[in-house]
């Protein structure tokens, strides 16, 4: 991955200073969705879920202990917005997560199964904490 230059000098600045650099995350694997991997995953008798033919981002596995896991984030949910901006892939969603503080509070709309607009809201959290916690 890439860190953007400018980003890359405050932390600098930061762990210069002596601070500790937070990280923030939500918990959960994703792919990008989009109809044509919708379709392949369809079809495919192992996949084990059923997902819309839109773009969005799929949630393939959801953290145990982890933000996602306490909003109520499922394998199978299909984000389609954050913060009411269109979400088209995974990187974009990436990077929505990582320009938040930790404890930044994100409005996701996903679709799951049969119901739309299911509207969950997510609070990041410090990634190094996470990984401090036993499973």
């Amino acid at each position: 991955f890439a860190i953007p230059i400018n980003k890359a000098k405050v932390i600098k600045d930061a762990l210069a200073r002596g601070e500790k650099i937070q990280h923030p995350y939500i918990g959960i694997q994703m792919i990008t969705l989009n109809p044509e991997v919708a379709r392949i995953m369809n079809n495919d008798p192992n996949s084990g879920v059923f997902v819309p033919e839109v773009e969005g981002v799929l949630v393939m596995r959801v953290l145990p202990k982890t933000p996602a896991a306490t909003a109520g984030v499922r394998k199978g949910d299909v984000i389609v917005e954050a913060d009411e901006v269109a979400m088209k892939n995974a990187a974009q969603l990436q990077k929505l997560v990582d320009g938040r503080a930790v404890g930044d509070k994100i409005k996701l709309r996903v679709l799951r199964g049969d119901v739309n607009n299911v509207t969950l809201y997510i609070s990041t959290a410090d990634f190094a904490t996470a990984r401090a916690q036993p499973s």
